[in-house]
């Protein structure tokens, strides 16, 4: 069984009917799993491309998103995601007050609209949730006055650290006291009800995100160095940023923090006393309490098609100082085949350093082969020759790395260039 999506999204503490959409949902006595004991299911019906379920999510349960599957005996589906809402259900769509949640179907023509009425200098939040959370719904939110005119609109909103979002976000501050009219509509030319979201309308919540600036980071023995992080504030958070690290206490970190109205800053790392090849875990808090994280990319697919990962612990590493490093004076090279070619290199240099430097290459294409490739000593530049065979392979190669070995037996290795064989 595959699955894609779960309509309502999202969910209030109680017992309810629910339709999971997919493909190959044959088995109706197959079972729902979640990933808490929380909430509970259970499969009324299996009609191939859609299953009916009765859904029951417990008191008390904490708002967010939760995963799920189905078992049977054709083994385990992939997960899906709901929602438990973090909002009560709005008790008249046409008279909104904040804090509320919708849960629907978007439409393609025509939207849903809700009424709502809002003070003069007041601000709200309102936020889409569909495509995040596995709903093929691509929504758009627009607010309008009593004549009809937009005062706001949103189609993607920007959430920190999601890839290709097309969920909407609006934080407005109203000009006039009035009524207002809140539509929601899918971008998307097709309609069903496979393409659920859930609508919240809050008032602001000042809140940050820390982000990491590598999961990587690293700092040369006997000196100082930093792990490096970026604020994403929100909703008018605009004070200090507490940053509080924590390690294993093998390599010593000091608490600081971002200073208010600025989004960038440093945790210190003091390496002095520390080999190279030492390592750690890191984590850094929030003033909330909450780790700073970073998105990593996991395939190697293009646009919409690549898949990432949160990661928010560091590895720490203690790296021996690089005496030079490589970089490719050309991105793509290409290479006729029967011809050579050359692949031009600059060298930085360390201070005091000038040994010479030997040049190798890998995942070079079937057929390509080096002729040469030394840079002299004290040199800063280098060409690698080489040469494709008649019968070389064409194509376009993409990860062929330039290595470089000093005489004392260090190497080091280029950014990757595309090599083109015509």
């Amino acid at each position: 069984a595959h699955l894609q999506t779960i309509s309502p999204l999202s969910f209030v503490p109680a017992a309810a009917e629910a339709t999971i959409y997919g493909a190959a949902l044959l088995d109706g006595g197959a079972k729902l799993v979640f990933d808490t004991a929380r909430i509970r299911g259970t499969i009324t019906g299996a009609h191939g491309d859609r299953a009916s379920a009765r859904v029951e999510v417990d008191a008390g349960t904490a708002p967010g998103a939760y995963r799920f599957w189905i078992a049977g005996t054709d083994g385990r589906s992939n997960a899906a995601t709901l929602l438990v809402a973090e909002a009560p259900r709005a008790g008249d769509p046409q008279n909104l007050r904040p804090p509320a949640s919708i849960a629907g179907v978007a439409r393609y023509r025509e939207p849903e609209r809700f009424s709502f009425e809002a003070k003069a200098g007041e601000t709200l939040v309102f936020e889409g949730r569909a495509q995040r959370y596995g709903s093929p719904a691509d929504l758009i939110l627009r607010i309008r006055n009593t004549t009809g005119k937009t005062v706001a609109t949103n189609d993607d909103g920007n959430f920190p650290g999601v890839q290709f979002n097309k969920d909407p976000y609006l934080v407005h501050k109203f000009k006039e006291h009035g009524r207002y009219t809140l539509e929601v509509r899918n971008l998307v030319a097709t309609s069903g009800e496979n393409f659920p979201y859930e609508l919240v309308m809050r008032r602001p919540a000042p809140q940050v995100e820390l982000m990491l600036a590598s999961d990587q980071p690293y700092v040369h023995p006997g000196e100082e160095g930093s792990i490096k992080l970026t604020a994403s504030r929100r909703e008018d958070y605009e004070g200090a940023i507490a940053l509080g690290p924590r390690t294993g206490g093998l390599i010593a970190l000091a608490p600081s923090e971002i200073p208010a109205g600025k989004n960038e800053g440093a945790v210190a790392v003091d390496a002095t006393q520390l080999k190279p090849g030492s390592f750690e875990q890191v984590e850094v808090l929030g003033p909330d309490g909450r780790r700073a994280w970073r998105s990593v990319r996991l395939s190697s697919g293009g646009g919409e098609g690549a898949t990432f990962a949160r990661v928010d612990t560091a590895t720490l590493a203690v790296a021996e100082k690089a005496n030079f490093s490589l970089e490719c004076d050309a991105t793509t090279v290409n290479v006729v085949r029967g011809e050579a070619a050359e692949i031009p290199v600059l060298i930085r240099r360390a201070p005091g350093f000038d040994s010479e430097i030997r040049f190798s290459l890998e995942n070079l294409p079937e057929g390509v082969t080096i002729e040469s490739g030394v840079a002299g000593r004290g040199e800063g530049s280098a060409q690698i020759r080489l040469r494709a065979s008649k019968e070389a392979k064409r194509g376009r190669y993409a990860r062929v790395a330039v290595l470089g070995t000093s005489a004392e037996g260090r190497t080091e290795q280029a950014p990757r260039i595309v090599m083109v064989v015509n």
